[in-house]
């Protein structure tokens, strides 16, 4: 069975995320879940993204825990992301972990129809396995 991006925001694990960037996407047919914790762009983590066959289907859930204040690092990652093909990214513990959303993460996501979903603000206790499990469930 495949959802798309406007469906999975329907689930109970993502009650008040918000759509902050790349409306253009909530149509894309979401199959999969990944997860990015190591979001420092380094040629290691560029020679990886190469070399990885995406099936244009991911959403990745990430908090940017790595990069927290490194606006250029965030937008390089959308970047990083978008090319490689992912749908978007659902960024979780903003005020918590990454301070506000930069408006330059907003603008480049919008650059590439890139959707970032925002959990709700300095909310601790929305965890990626909720979301994670939901999206498997629904989708199989």
């Amino acid at each position: 069975m495949s959802v798309t991006t406007h469906e999975i925001l329907k689930l109970p694990a993502l009650k008040g995320a918000k759509v902050i960037a790349g409306a253009a996407a909530l149509d894309k047919i979401v199959g999969s879940v990944s997860v990015l914790e190591y979001s420092q762009p380094t040629m290691v983590q560029n020679e990886i993204l190469q070399h990885i066959n995406f099936n244009h289907d991911e959403i990745v859930l990430t908090a940017f825990a790595s990069i927290k204040n490194d606006i250029t690092a965030q937008c390089r990652n959308i970047e990083l992301l978008a090319t490689a093909g992912e749908i978007g990214i659902i960024l979780f513990y903003v005020g918590l972990i990454v301070p506000t959303i930069d408006p330059r993460v907003i603008a480049t996501a919008e650059q590439h129809d890139f959707l970032l979903l925002c959990m709700p603000k300095n909310e601790p206790n929305i965890t990626y396995s909720s979301v994670i499990t939901e999206n498997y469930v629904r989708c199989f």
